[in-house]
């Protein structure tokens, strides 16, 4: 019976799971919580004069979003941040940023002994 030659394989990672596009995830909540903030005040201002009842509900429903927006927003932007640094765990970071950490050139980001930058 043969034996079978597994190596460890990076898996490819999800191109929605990326930082640049939750932090755009992140930017459109931000902007929608503004948005909802508006449109809670349109709907409770121009509701109809007969049933002035419902633009005030409806403005109130349309404001409980903002919270839910302004949450997801930071959640998503916290999400894209620990995936940012989530990424440097093979590499050396910087003050320039994250560097290979076969990089050793004296001039540039390279590791010490430490793990540490240069």
């Amino acid at each position: 019976m043969e034996t079978l030659n597994l190596k460890e394989t990076n898996k490819p990672t999800c191109p929605i799971r990326n930082p640049e596009n939750i932090r755009l995830a992140s930017d459109i909540c931000l902007y929608l919580g503004f948005v909802s903030i508006v449109g809670s005040i349109l709907a409770w201002f121009t509701g109809s004069k007969k049933d002035s009842a419902y633009g005030e509900r409806f403005g109130i429903f349309i404001g409980l979003w903002v919270p839910s927006f302004f949450i997801l927003s930071n959640r998503l932007s916290r999400k894209a941040d620990e995936l940012e640094y989530a990424s440097c765990d093979d590499c050396c970071c910087c003050d320039d940023g994250c560097c290979d950490s076969a990089e050793t050139s004296e001039e540039g980001c390279g590791c010490s002994d430490e793990g540490c930058c240069k």
